[in-house]
C-alpha cells in the first residue's frame, strides 16, 4: 500500500510545479425506505486515496462552533469508508493519541498538521492536502467531508468506469455569480466582472484523478493566499475559490465536469443509492447512523436512537 507522508509547510509546494506542468500540457428511519449498501469491490483502491480532514483549533465557520474530538462526529464516514476497504488520509491537528490509535487502521490513517489560524478550518484542509507527499503515485482521489458524508459504495469503482471523465463533483444551489455563497465576503467587487450564468459546484465532495485533483488544490490554495492579502479579515472562502479554480483555472475544462451521480443531489435524495451521500438532506442530517446488520452482514442506514453513532467494526 502506497504511503503519504507530511512535508513541512514552509516548503515549496510541489503543486506549484505540478499546476506549470498542467497549464503546459494540461430500522429505517421515517418517511424513507430503508436504504442497503453494498460491499464494492474496486479493483483500484491500491491507486485511489480519499482525503479529508479533523480540525480543531478554531470554531467551524459554518457551524459556529468548536468540535471536539468524537468518534461521533466521524461514524458513519469511518464505517463506510472500513466497509469499503477505501483508503482513506485523515488530516488532524492536535487529536488525542488514544483516539487516532483507536480509530487508526491499515487503510485510514491519521495525519498531523501544524496550524495557521489565520485561516479557517474549511479553508485550511486544502493546504494542508497539498502538503502530503506522493500524491502523484495515485491515479484518483476523492476530496470529502468527514462529518456530514458516507459511502454507499466504493466512489473510484464509479469513476474508473468512467474513462471520458476525469472531474467529478456535485451541483450547489444556483449559480456562481456574485449574490452566490461568500463571493461577496470573498472576492468583493471583482465578482461583478464575472460570467454571472456559470453554475455552483459543492465544495464539500469532489475528486477524480490525481493530476486534475491536485491542479485544482494548487488553484485553490493560490486563491486563498489572495484573499486573505487583499481582505484579511476574510475565511470561510473555499466555496467560491473551488468554483473560480473549476470554472477559470487551466486544470480542466468545466464544461465537462461530471457532477450527476457520484454524489446525491446538494439536500435531496440522502437515502438513495448514490456512491457518495452528501448528508445535508432535511430528516437525515445528524439524525441517522449507519449499522451493519448482524444477520445479512449488510450496511443499513437507520434512525439515530442515542446521541452518538457507533462503531460497527
Amino acid at each position: 500500500m502506497r504511503s503519504l507522508t507530511l512535508t513541512r509547510l514552509t516548503r515549496s509546494r510541489k503543486g506549484h510545479l505540478c499546476f506549470t506542468l498542467l497549464m503546459a500540457a494540461c430500522a429505517s428511519f421515517t418517511g424513507l425506505q430503508k436504504a442497503v449498501i453494498p460491499k464494492g469491490q474496486s479493483d483500484l483502491r491500491s491507486k485511489s486515496v480519499v482525503l479529508t480532514s479533523y480540525f480543531t483549533f478554531a470554531e467551524d465557520p459554518q457551524r459556529q462552533k468548536r468540535v471536539k474530538p468524537s468518534f461521533d462526529y466521524l461514524a458513519n464516514f469511518w464505517n463506510t469508508a472500513h466497509h469499503h476497504s477505501l483508503e482513506v488520509v485523515i488530516v488532524h491537528d492536535d487529536l488525542p493519541k488514544q483516539f487516532v490509535h483507536q480509530h487508526s487502521t491499515s487503510k485510514i490513517r491519521f495525519h498531523k498538521v501544524p496550524v495557521s489560524k489565520n485561516w479557517s478550518t474549511n479553508d485550511y484542509r486544502f493546504y494542508s492536502y497539498l502538503q502530503l507527499e506522493d500524491l502523484e503515485n495515485y491515479d484518483y482521489a476523492l476530496i470529502s467531508d468527514i462529518s456530514d458524508v458516507f459511502h454507499n459504495s466504493d466512489p473510484f469503482l464509479y469513476m474508473s468506469a468512467r474513462p471520458n471523465s476525469s472531474f467529478f463533483a456535485s451541483l450547489d444551489y444556483g449559480n456562481f455569480d456574485r449574490h452566490a455563497w461568500r463571493v461577496k465576503v470573498c472576492y468583493g467587487d471583482e465578482a461583478a466582472s464575472w460570467d454571472q450564468q456559470k453554475v455552483m459546484y459543492n465544495a464539500g465532495v469532489w475528486g477524480g484523478r490525481m493530476n486534475e485533483v491536485i491542479c485544482i488544490l494548487d488553484c485553490i490554495v493560490r486563491e486563498l493566499e489572495g484573499v486573505l492579502m487583499k481582505h484579511d479579515h476574510s475565511y470561510n472562502c473555499n466555496m467560491p475559490t473551488f468554483n473560480w479554480c473549476v470554472h477559470n483555472s487551466r486544470c480542466l475544462n468545466a464544461t465537462t465536469v461530471h457532477a450527476d451521480g457520484l454524489v446525491n443531489p446538494f439536500r435531496k435524495q440522502c437515502h438513495n443509492p448514490y456512491p457518495v451521500i452528501h448528508n445535508k438532506c432535511k430528516g437525515t442530517e445528524d439524525i441517522v447512523c449507519v449499522a451493519l446488520d448482524n444477520a445479512s452482514k449488510s450496511v443499513v442506514i437507520r434512525d439515530k436512537v442515542s446521541n452518538e453513532c457507533s462503531k460497527f467494526y
